[in-house]
């Protein structure tokens, strides 16, 4: 009995280790669509486009006088393939003396209280400038109707909206949208702003369905601010000029949170300063940030205890705004925080005044 067991088991090893040999021998066959297409490459994967076309129009207004409204548009197509979502924002936003009339002039005067030392040239229209933005769909050559997104009663000044993305809602494939913008100059705005110019450039951005919104979502507590060098005349120097700054604030904020970026600059070390008048500046002034420019590029950033508004109310410039220089460190009295020296060919000087609300105190 024992020997017919142990004969069973030897076979059937003998069994296993065959199935073993032979596992290499299943049956297949391979196709593939190129054969199909007669090509390779017969399967695609084609991303969709968000494709704005080109602006149409721009806005010219002359002639503005305090309290009146002036309307003018621009055009936005959606020529991509898909809905997107429309944003927009105003850009280089600059002020211009643009001639001093005897009315301006006396205006100087009266608010400098006929003092030489305390007068200074008001250019920063944009501050007295509110803003309406009304947004007007037409879809398929039907008219939609349209809506405001800014209106004259939100109070917002173009000096306020400067890089602030701005919702102008959903843009469907083949829509015409007409952007009317209306901007007014405040009844507060006194004769120094006569015949002062104010030039300025639209951005607008379509983003995707679904896309998250820019980065200073609206609305935003974020500022911008231009400072430009000047020559003899005081004029800011522009036109083929590549030397500037740009200064990004948070203009509500229990600290002084911001950025600046200078270009075409000297590679020295320079001061980023609060100015407050009169001469040398420090009253009372404050040191906002310091470094060395690089291949003329000078980058700075951080969150400065000002322990103050701006501007204070010890500045000449109260309550209208507060000036905001780039000088060379070799010229400024970091410790007391003032003036040592005067070269403006050196310097880059705030393109308007700024308002800063320290939460804080």
């Amino acid at each position: 009995m024992k020997k017919i067991l142990m004969s069973v088991l030897v076979i059937a090893v003998a069994v296993s280790i065959a199935a073993v040999g032979l596992s290499g021998a299943w049956f297949s066959d391979i196709e593939s669509t190129a054969d199909l297409a007669g090509s390779p490459g017969a399967n695609q994967l084609v991303a969709g486009s968000i494709d704005l076309d080109e602006i149409r129009g721009t806005v010219v207004i002359k002639d503005m006088k305090p309290c009146e409204k002036h309307w003018d548009y621009i055009v936005l197509h959606n020529g991509g393939e898909n809905d997107g979502y429309g944003w927009l924002h105003f850009t280089n936003v600059l002020n211009y003396e643009n001639g001093i009339m005897e009315p301006e002039w006396e205006a100087y005067l009266e608010r400098s209280g006929d003092d030489p030392d305390a007068l200074r040239y008001d250019n920063d229209l944009e501050r007295f400038m509110t803003v309406d933005v009304y947004v007007d769909l037409t879809w398929d050559g039907e008219a939609k109707g349209g809506r405001y997104v800014i209106h004259q009663d939100d109070h917002w000044k173009l000096a306020e909206l400067e890089c602030q993305w701005i919702p102008i809602g959903l843009l469907p494939v083949c829509t015409y949208v007409e952007v009317w913008l209306s901007f007014h100059i405040q009844d507060e705005a006194g004769n120094q702003y006569q015949t002062d110019m104010v030039t300025f450039d639209i951005e607008v951005m379509l983003q995707q369905k679904g896309a998250p919104p820019p980065d200073n979502e609206w609305p935003s507590d974020m500022r911008v601010l231009r400072l430009e060098n000047k020559d003899a005349a005081w004029a800011p120097i522009i036109e083929m000029n590549s030397t500037y700054g740009i200064l990004t604030y948070d203009c509500k904020a229990q600290k002084f949170n911001y950025s600046f970026e200078g270009y075409g600059l000297q590679d020295v070390e320079y001061d980023l300063i609060y100015y407050a008048d009169p001469w040398p500046g420090n009253k009372p002034g404050a040191l906002i940030g310091s470094g060395t420019a690089s291949g003329g590029r000078l980058s700075l950033s951080g969150s400065v205890e000002l322990n103050m508004d701006l501007p204070d109310p010890a500045d000449w410039n109260h309550p209208d705004g507060a000036k905001i220089w780039l000088v060379t460190a070799i010229d400024y009295d970091e410790a007391n925080t003032k003036m040592t020296a005067w070269n403006p060919e050196n310097y880059l000087f705030e393109m308007r005044l700024i308002n800063y609300n320290d939460t804080g105190v």
